[in-house]
């Protein structure tokens, strides 16, 4: 009973765990897809309402360094100075959509902000540069489309600003304005720290080794 007991906390304890722990509406409407996407420009997730939130991958090792643009807490109107994370890290990433129906501007602007994600772990990195998120694009969704990606897909144009928070579990869109020409989409990718296993998998190990340890003292008797 208690090895069975102690199988099924370790196996829940090492379920996959969703990095995003709430979506905070403002200005647009945050929501988040499942399945394989289209973040192609002018695809089927084009929305004046709408910003698409997206896990790319669980509980994933990088096979490279990933150059990122942003990473301490603050406000950051331009992409911050490149680091790189290094390659061999278990993170979670996550993919953040915007694209407007043609000819039009919307998501905020003006200075109202956008929307939050708030993250059940600290943000290890944030891409939003046309370069580093097309050198970063193998990080995405394998059943998912990235291409053609947008020829303005900068996340930072005009009065664009994205916040980390002083823990650096929020990331808070602020001040957006998507282009209006065909080939504009604001896109963005968050890499976070993989959930720790916590106290779950230390109680699963501990009642595996009383139950070891009461089998043995029953063997002897």
């Amino acid at each position: 009973m208690i090895v069975r007991l102690a199988s099924l906390i370790l196996a829940l304890a090492l379920c996959p765990q969703a990095g995003a722990l709430t979506l905070i509406d403002d200005a647009a409407d945050l929501v988040e897809v499942t399945g394989a996407q289209d973040f192609s420009n002018d695809g089927p997730l084009q929305s004046n309402t709408e910003i698409y939130f997206f896990q790319e991958r669980d509980d994933y090792i990088l096979p490279s360094d990933v150059t990122i643009n942003a990473r301490s807490p603050g406000t950051y109107s331009t992409a911050g100075p490149s680091q790189v994370l290094s390659l061999g890290q278990v993170v979670d990433i996550f993919f953040i959509h915007m694209d407007v129906v043609s000819g039009t501007i919307t998501h905020g602007g003006g200075g109202s902000t956008a929307g939050s994600i708030v993250f059940d772990e600290m943000i290890l990195g944030v891409i939003g540069t046309v370069s580093e998120l097309d050198a970063s694009d193998f990080l995405g969704d394998p059943f998912s489309t990235y291409l053609p990606t947008p020829a303005a897909r900068n996340t930072w144009e005009g009065s664009d600003l994205l916040t980390i928070s002083a823990d650096r579990r929020t990331l808070t869109i602020d001040s957006l304005r998507v282009g209006t020409a065909t080939t504009y989409a604001d896109q963005i990718r968050v890499i976070v720290a993989t959930p720790e296993p916590g106290t779950a998998v230390l109680l699963a190990s501990g009642l595996v080794a009383l139950s070891a340890s009461r089998r043995r003292a029953t063997s002897r008797k």
